[in-house]
C-alpha cells in the first residue's frame, strides 16, 4: 500500500457534486439539469476532461478534487459502502492477503517544492507563505466549519516566523507539514487497523535515502536547503523501480538501493514476505507488526542500523493529527452548534418581545374603540379628579331629583 490510505483526510470526498459541477463549468456544460450535464460530460473526449481537470488545480496538486465516494445505498454493489472509519472496525470479508505498507522520511518535500515553484503570488517567502500555507490545509480538510481552526493549530505547530523570511526555512517546515498531513496522519493507523482486523501479516517499511524531485527547479529560485539532499521524497522510490520519470541521474548508491527495493518487492509478490529466504543471516529479520502493539517499521537503507525500529515513526505528530486536531474539529463543531442554538434562542426571545408589544398595541386600540372620546380608555379615567367639583355635581343631581 503506497501513496496513502482510505483513512486519510483527503482520500474520500464529502461533497463530490462540487467537483462535478466545477468540472462541468470548465467544459462549458449546462449545470441546471443533472441529466443534461451528464450527457454533455459524456460527449467530451478524455483529453478535454483531463485538460479541464488540470485547470482546476493549483500547484499541480491542490486541491484533491476527485476522490473516492461513499456510494453505499446509491448503487449495487457499492464500491465504498461506508466511511473508512466505520469499515475498519469490521473484519475483512475478502480472503486474507499479506500487506506491505511503505513510506519515506520526506514524503512532503515533493509537494512543498511544487507549491513554491508553481506559486502564483510571487517567489518571496512571505508571498508564498501568505498564499499557500493556510490554503493547502483548509482546502483539503473535510469539515469546512472547522477548517480555519484546524489551520490555526497546524500553522502554530509546524511554522515559525522565519518561514516568512527564508525560502529554505519555508520549504523545510512546509515539507514536514505535508508529510504529516498527507501520509503520517493516516498510513500507520491504516497498518494498525489492518493488523487488528486481518489474519494476514502486515509489514511496514521506511525507505531512504535519495534526492528530491524538482531539485533543479527549486535551486533555480534560490532554495539551498539541505532537505533537498536529505532523503527521498514522495514518489521517488518509484524512480528506483521503474522508468525515471524526472530524468534524474542515479548515483551508485541509488543503483544499489534500486536493486534492494526490486528484490524486496519481488519477494513480497512471490512469497508474501518482503524478506527473501535467501537473505543473508546477518540482515535483521523483518517481522510483521502485531495487533495492539506500537506500529514500528523496518528501515530499508544502505546505511546501518537496519532492521525494525525501536519506536513508532513520528509518533507525536501522529497523535497531533489523530487526537488533538480531531478534538479541535469536534470542539469547533460543538461551538458552532452552540452558537447556532444561542442565536436561535435569541431570535425566539426577540420574536416573543415583538409579539407582546403587538398584543399590547392591539389591546390599547381595542379599548379606544370601546371607550371613545378624548382618547380615554376607561370610565374611571373620564371621572373628574377634583373632589369639590365632584361633590357639587352630585349635590346638583340630588336637588334636581328631589324637585
Amino acid at each position: 500500500m503506497i501513496s496513502g490510505g482510505g483513512n486519510c483526510v483527503w482520500s474520500v470526498a464529502e461533497s463530490p457534486e462540487i467537483a462535478t459541477y466545477t468540472l462541468a463549468a470548465q467544459l462549458s456544460c449546462p449545470t441546471t439539469s443533472t441529466h443534461t450535464m451528464l450527457l454533455c460530460l459524456r460527449s467530451k473526449s478524455a483529453s478535454d476532461i483531463v485538460k479541464a481537470q488540470t485547470k482546476m488545480l493549483r500547484y499541480k496538486y491542490w486541491p484533491v478534487w476527485f476522490r473516492s465516494v461513499v456510494d453505499g445505498g446509491l448503487r449495487q454493489p457499492a464500491f465504498l459502502p461506508d466511511n473508512i472509519d466505520v469499515l475498519s472496525v469490521y473484519p475483512s470479508l475478502r480472503p486474507p492477503r499479506p500487506v506491505l505498507v511503505g513510506g519515506v522520511p520526506h514524503e512532503g518535500i515533493l509537494f512543498a517544492l511544487g507549491t513554491i515553484v508553481y506559486s502564483e503570488g510571487g517567489r518571496s517567502a512571505r508571498e508564498v507563505y501568505n498564499e499557500a500555507v493556510r490554503y493547502t490545509i483548509t482546502s483539503i480538510w473535510p469539515n469546512t466549519s472547522s477548517s480555519e481552526a484546524v489551520a490555526d493549530a497546524v500553522t502554530s505547530f509546524y511554522y515559525t516566523s522565519k518561514a516568512t523570511e527564508s525560502l529554505d526555512t519555508l520549504v523545510e517546515q512546509m515539507s514536514e507539514t505535508f508529510t504529516d498531513l498527507l501520509f503520517t496522519s493516516c498510513i500507520w493507523d491504516a497498518a494498525a487497523d489492518l493488523a487488528s482486523t486481518s489474519t494476514s501479516p502486515v509489514y511496514t517499511s521506511l525507505v531512504s535515502p535519495g534526492v528530491a524531485a524538482l531539485k533543479r527547479a527549486s535551486e533555480g529560485i534560490g532554495i539551498r536547503s539541505p532537505v533537498i539532499h536529505a532523503g527521498i521524497s514522495h514518489g521517488h522510490d518509484l524512480n528506483l523501480i521503474f522508468t525515471h520519470q524526472h530524468k534524474m541521474k542515479l548515483s551508485t548508491p541509488d543503483h544499489r538501493m534500486s536493486t534492494y527495493l526490486t528484490s524486496t518487492l519481488a519477494s513480497f509478490v512471490h512469497t508474501g514476505s518482503p524478506q527473501s529466504v535467501q537473505t543473508s543471516s546477518s540482515v535483521p529479520v523483518w517481522s510483521p507488526i502485531q495487533p495492539g502493539q506500537p506500529v514500528c517499521y523496518y528501515k530499508l537503507s544502505l546505511k546501518p542500523p537496519l532492521g525494525i525500529s525501536s519506536t513508532p515513526y513520528r509518533n507525536n505528530e501522529r497523535n497531533l493529527w489523530r487526537q488533538t486536531l480531531r478534538y479541535v474539529d469536534t470542539a469547533t463543531v460543538m461551538s458552532y452548534a452552540f452558537s447556532v442554538v444561542t442565536w436561535v434562542l435569541v431570535g425566539l426571545l426577540v420574536l416573543v418581545v415583538v409579539l407582546v408589544l403587538v398584543f399590547v398595541v392591539m389591546l390599547r386600540a381595542a379599548r379606544r374603540d370601546q371607550y371613545p372620546g378624548n382618547s380615554s380608555l376607561t370610565f374611571r379615567s373620564r371621572m373628574s379628579r377634583n373632589p369639590s367639583a365632584t361633590s357639587s355635581s352630585f349635590s346638583d343631581e340630588v336637588t334636581r331629583g328631589m324637585s
